[in-house]
């Protein structure tokens, strides 16, 4: 855990071995997908200071991919809406510097043939990647 001074989030992995379930979900270009969904998820949820990446069963024939980031220290900020809305493909959604990870990973899982949801919570936001 980290200490009180410390700013980086914690961060949990999927073993070694789970890696290779990845492409199923995120395409050719998986690792840097992955990284842009962390990168969203962070961004994502103010605050965060936990990163956690698991890879959940097979629904429909593919695996899941879950992005959670959470709030430390009891802090509950509200995720922001215009992350949410560029990782999705909104039509509305605006490209911006703070936007364009989240519009790149989008884009990368549907053209992967996946799809993704999205779960806000009190001081935590998941993405899922299918």
């Amino acid at each position: 855990m980290n200490s009180a001074g410390d700013s980086r989030p914690v961060l949990q992995w999927p073993a070694p071995n789970e890696f290779s379930r990845l492409p199923q979900v995120l395409g050719a270009r998986w690792r840097q997908a992955i990284l842009n969904l962390c990168l969203t998820a962070l961004e994502m949820q103010p605050g965060a200071r936990e990163l956690k990446v698991s890879l959940g069963p097979r629904t429909g024939g593919r695996p899941a991919v879950t992005v959670e980031a959470k709030c430390g220290n009891g802090r509950a900020s509200p995720a922001r809406a215009d992350l949410a809305d560029a990782l999705a493909g909104a039509p509305a959604a605006a490209l911006s510097a703070k936007t364009v990870q989240a519009v790149v990973a989008g884009r990368m899982i549907r053209a992967a043939g996946g799809a993704i949801g999205i779960e806000k919570g009190d001081g935590a936001v998941a993405i899922t990647a299918r």
